[in-house]
């Protein structure tokens, strides 16, 4: 294959998946308002809860976060990324290759030496494991990086090599982790097999795509097993009801609008208005920030998971962006500005800095549309400023390899 059909096809999965991603956050979110009318309960976390849920407020909330999605799609679709002007042209070198693959088996050893990273529940932790996910965001970094990787072009045969051992280990952690969202990231070069093989033909690709869905509930139900641990697995769980029971749980993980629903219906919702669930202080350095003031921001998620099922516990609930409208007008304002400052922020990282390969493609729009559905809009702001703060990492990182490389090329050429 030449390198332009390569070009191509890359170009070609990437916005295969971000059109796919679309498909899904809206096809799924739609059909879950549908459940809810038809049923007249809420699911997701309030399932088994047989929690009522007025007409008008399902269909309000569904028209809400549906064009939501909508907007993000269209304002990022066509935001012209790809033309877009580089202050740097970088170009990962063979070092930073290197030095990825070394933090690869880092990441490795974090998880299974440091007890971090995987949503285990019998798992002892170590302090130095957490502060390195904490500070690192390794899965965000590495997922960030086969990206990259994926869109250089004439990469040299170490790059192609390392590129295959980082995904093939990141691979392996998420399926170990059962974080399996962190899937979504690497669409395109999941699809990217399936263009080469249909040779580009898109029809072909769309339909392979559309048949995989019927995987999704196999894949939640392998991360249900991760929770419960193999040792108490039975193929009495294996049937057609708990298939169905699982292709419900999935479809609704791709909407909000219960969580919203129930928020809107909280009789006191003050508990909500706490200052330390304000959104600007969630992530590590923000809430470092905060402790030197004396305060310590705390999860308003796993508070609305409490109130959700009345009892205490380890568990976070999705608390999405518009219900802070819900709890206080002003606030919900100023969380929706706090929220377009940070996808402005990572948007500003991935226009100006990032290799101008991954925004010629349009790696970068795909990054942001998941940024946005999935952690702004549904409200998960301490992953947010994760996820900004490992793109910082990687593209300071990058910055420091490229002045190396200047210097060396400056250095070999006065020889």
């Amino acid at each position: 294959m030449s390198n332009a059909n390569k070009s191509d096809y890359k170009e070609k999965a990437i916005n295969l998946a971000f059109k796919f991603t679309f498909f899904l956050y809206l096809a799924f979110n739609i059909v879950a308002v549908i459940i809810y009318l038809y049923d007249g309960t809420l699911g997701g976390d309030l399932e088994g809860l047989n929690y009522q849920a007025k007409t008008y407020n399902i269909l309000f909330f569904g028209i809400v976060s549906t064009a939501l999605l909508i907007i993000s799609f269209v304002c990022i679709r066509f935001m012209r990324l790809k033309n877009s002007i580089s202050l740097s042209r970088l170009v990962p070198t063979s070092y930073f290759y290197f030095f990825v693959l070394c933090f690869s088996f880092l990441v490795v050893f974090a998880v299974f030496y440091g007890g971090e990273g995987t949503i285990h529940r019998d798992k002892t932790t170590h302090r130095w494991a957490e502060l390195f996910f904490a500070f690192f965001n390794p899965y965000i970094f590495l997922s960030i990086f086969v990206l990259i990787s994926f869109s250089e072009e004439n990469k040299n045969n170490f790059k192609k090599s390392v590129f295959l051992l980082v995904l093939f280990i990141y691979i392996f952690l998420i399926l170990n982790s059962g974080f399996i969202s962190f899937f979504i990231l690497i669409m395109p070069i999941l699809i990217y097999p399936l263009v080469v093989f249909f040779k580009g033909n898109v029809i072909w690709v769309w339909s392979v795509m559309f048949f995989s869905m019927i995987f999704f509930p196999v894949i939640r139900f392998f991360k249900w097993i991760l929770i419960i641990g193999f040792d108490k697995f039975s193929f009495s769980y294996v049937s057609i009801e708990s298939y169905l029971n699982l292709a419900k749980s999935t479809i609704e993980r791709f909407s909000y609008v219960a969580n919203a629903i129930f928020v809107s219906e909280v009789p006191d919702k003050s508990s909500f208005l706490s200052f330390e669930y304000f959104p600007g202080f969630q992530g590590y350095i923000n809430n470092f920030v905060l402790k030197i003031f004396g305060g310590n921001a705390d999860f308003i998620t796993l508070h609305l998971y409490e109130r959700m099922r009345g009892i205490s516990g380890n568990s976070n609930s999705t608390f999405p962006m518009i219900s802070y409208f819900s709890l206080e007008p002003f606030y919900g304002f100023l969380v929706m500005f706090y929220s377009l400052a940070i996808i402005v922020c990572l948007l500003f990282f991935l226009r100006v800095f990032l290799p101008s390969q991954a925004r010629l493609n349009g790696a970068t729009s795909f990054i942001l549309f998941f940024f946005v559905n999935t952690y702004v809009l549904n409200g998960w702001y301490w992953e947010a400023s994760g996820f900004i703060q490992a793109s910082l990492i990687l593209i300071s990182l990058l910055l420091v390899d490229d002045c190396f490389f200047r210097v060396n090329v400056r250095r070999n050429s006065e020889c």
